[in-house]
């Protein structure tokens, strides 16, 4: 996970720390309520994570994040 932050650095470099490990649960495919757990934080929380994260990207509601994250690090 520790490569995968330094990689992350390297490619999204506007996300804060907490967006870029909601980011790297994303790439592994973990569920909304997985990713809480492992976070430990609320639902609520990871969802604005993710909202930020597309705001940064300059995302839509509609895009699928897991798929423009994955496009971007091309």
């Amino acid at each position: 996970q520790e490569a995968g932050m330094l990689e992350m650095e390297t490619f999204f470099p506007e996300l804060t720390a907490a967006e870029q490990e909601v980011y790297l649960l994303i790439l592994q495919e973990k569920m909304l309520n997985g990713a809480c757990v492992m976070l430990s934080e609320k639902e609520s929380a990871v969802t604005s994570t993710q909202t930020y994260i597309r705001k940064k990207l300059i995302l839509q509601p509609s895009d699928n994040l897991r798929k423009a994250l994955q496009e971007r690090k091309k």
